[in-house]
């Protein structure tokens, strides 16, 4: 492996050799070899515009912008095997959802379409419909649940809380159908 010199070996090699101290003898007296000495010069050169290459500084951003598109790109992949778990399968309407979630988040909602394989047209026809009335009687039954749960003090199970709802407000529900909108808003 390289060795490191610090820079200001560095910067002093080069005003040295640049003030017309021979390369070799240079090398002799700090102990490095005239390649590395040679190639520093070369840098120099770029970086001050005198010859074509990447200056030092595009060098750092290139090898930046490299480790961030790694990172991405492993990202992107376990992005893609976690929708291939989860999503595979699963009809649009699921995932119309969650598509409006990450446009919350300001995710583009072309990227987020084409990254969960729905068309951007299907989502925009769900956005514009109304609720259907199941989501819309969940939605109204998880408040009388909240109010038969809070009038009880806090005690009653899914059981009591189906048995107010049927016999006390006369509503048809099933338990079962009271313990999921519990755990739901729990």
């Amino acid at each position: 492996m390289p060795r490191k010199y610090p820079v200001e070996v560095r910067r002093q090699v080069i005003e040295l050799a640049r003030s017309g101290t021979k390369v070799v003898q240079l090398a002799e007296t700090f102990g490095m070899s005239d390649a590395t000495i040679y190639t520093w010069l070369k840098q120099e050169r770029i970086d001050r515009g005198e010859a074509p290459g990447l200056s030092t500084e595009e060098a750092l951003d290139l090898a930046t912008a490299k480790r961030r598109i790694k990172q991405l790109e492993t990202e992107l992949a376990v992005s893609r095997k976690v929708n291939q778990v989860f999503l595979e399968g699963a009809p649009p309407k699921r995932l119309f959802p969650v598509i409006d979630s990450l446009i919350g988040q300001g995710i583009n909602t072309r990227h987020a379409c084409r990254v969960l394989g729905v068309s951007e047209s299907g989502y925009y026809a769900w956005k514009g419909r109304p609720d259907p009335p199941r989501t819309l009687r969940r939605i109204w039954l998880a408040g009388e649940i909240a109010d038969v749960h809070k009038a009880s003090g806090g005690t009653y199970g899914e059981m009591r809380v189906t048995a107010e709802l049927r016999h006390g407000r006369e509503i048809r529900v099933s338990h079962n159908t009271v313990g999921a909108i519990i755990r739901e808003s729990a």
